[in-house]
């Protein structure tokens, strides 16, 4: 395979990369969608052991007015099923799902500035730990729902970027550099900003309900796709780029050579409109032709980048003997064609001439050199016989 046969399909290479990363990407969106996917989450929390005593709990009139009348006035602990949750719950990008003890799962409704406040979707807040929380945490889980909005629109944003980067290859390699170079970013953003957070979150997490049978861990799957991605998303681009470069030296080198026609056979507009014309990827094309050859993946298709031939039309042609016995063929139309004509009409005997009987102008009116044709039309009489030599009168 040649260097030619090898370069389209080198520039499928970065449109392939830009599919993967989006197909990587979706992964992390979807993840936790409809109970699917549900160990890509970011976070996890455990409330199995989870026990919050009453609020009456230390009431010490309510807890011997129960022993003696034997009726509870105190109120039980608070529990995971006392509650009605889950015993553990993750948490994705766009919702969270519960998984309770006989197997079952279920998921929040996924939408965007989706965010997990422990307080309220824990029910925490009519239990006796309402009003005990920190400044520190509750500053946590409102910086988390701030970023987490971002990562939402981030991941959705470079995931649609790195899809149409592909197709805008097509129309222009300026644009799918741009494209992919911006989902890069997003991506990077995105990565850095969910392992920073969430790990403060799970701090937070541990550091207020450690005592009351909580805890929680961070997820790796998702951060590990989106790391993968980025890379893929940075050779993607820099193909992009590189590929670029190639086609804008390509064009700066094509249009230094002028060309004066172009593939129709027509005067191109470097001789009519004073436009410099220049071969580009389809063939030799005039100056206004060449600037709409742009360059791009469309052009490195073979099928969509056929050359065009031009067909030479034969043209009438002589041929002629030379000095030395030689016979050459000479088209009409060429400049040697052209001046071979010339010099025979000049070699022909002039009819004029030989009806007045002039010799040539030779000194003292004798014979002179008569003038033969050296060409096609040359005459029978042989080279030795035209010539004869001057001789003095007796």
């Amino acid at each position: 395979m040649t260097r030619q046969q090898r370069r389209p399909l080198v520039g499928f290479i970065p449109a392939i990369l830009s599919l993967l990363v989006f197909i990587l990407i979706l992964f992390v969106i979807l993840g936790g969608i409809g109970g699917r996917l549900s160990g890509l989450y970011y976070l996890k929390t455990d409330i199995t052991d989870l026990g919050v005593p009453s609020k009456l709990q230390n009431s010490t009139f309510l807890q011997d007015l129960s022993i003696f009348s034997g009726a509870d006035y105190v109120g039980d602990a608070a529990t995971a099923s006392s509650l009605g949750l889950a015993s553990s719950y993750t948490i994705s990008l766009l919702t969270s799902c519960g998984h309770f003890p006989d197997g079952a799962i279920s998921c929040t409704t996924p939408h965007f500035g989706f965010y997990f406040d422990p307080v309220a979707d824990l029910k925490l807040d009519g239990t006796a730990l309402s009003g005990t929380f920190s400044q520190d945490f509750l500053n946590t889980i409102s910086s988390y729902g701030k970023v987490n909005r971002f990562l939402a629109i981030a991941y959705v944003a470079s995931a649609m970027l790195s899809f149409v980067a592909p197709l805008m290859a097509f129309c222009s390699a300026a644009l799918a550099v741009v494209a992919s170079g911006i989902a890069t970013v997003l991506l990077f953003a995105g990565s850095i900003a969910s392992v920073v957070c969430y790990r403060k979150v799970n701090a937070a997490f541990n550091a207020a309900f450690n005592f009351d049978g909580m805890t929680s861990k961070t997820g790796s799957y998702p951060v590990a796709l989106s790391f993968v991605a980025f890379s893929l998303s940075v050779c993607a681009s820099i193909l992009f780029l590189t590929h670029a470069r190639t086609a804008a030296v390509s064009a700066r080198r094509a249009k230094a050579s002028v060309i004066a026609r172009s593939v129709g056979g027509k005067a191109g507009e470097s001789l009519l409109g004073g436009e410099d014309g220049h071969e580009g990827t389809r063939g030799i094309v005039s100056g206004t032709d060449a600037k709409t050859q742009k360059p791009g993946l469309w052009g490195r298709i073979p099928t969509f980048s056929q050359h065009k031939y031009v067909q030479i039309e034969n043209k009438p042609s002589l041929v002629r003997t030379d000095v030395t016995g030689r016979e050459q063929t000479v088209l009409l139309n060429s400049p040697d064609g052209v001046r071979q004509r010339l010099d025979e009409d000049w070699a022909t005997p002039d009819d004029y001439s030989h009806s007045k009987g002039e010799t040539g102008g030779a000194p003292g009116g004798g014979a002179g050199i008569p003038l033969v044709s050296m060409g096609a039309n040359k005459q029978t009489k042989d080279m030795n016989t035209a010539y004869e030599p001057y001789s003095a009168p007796k």
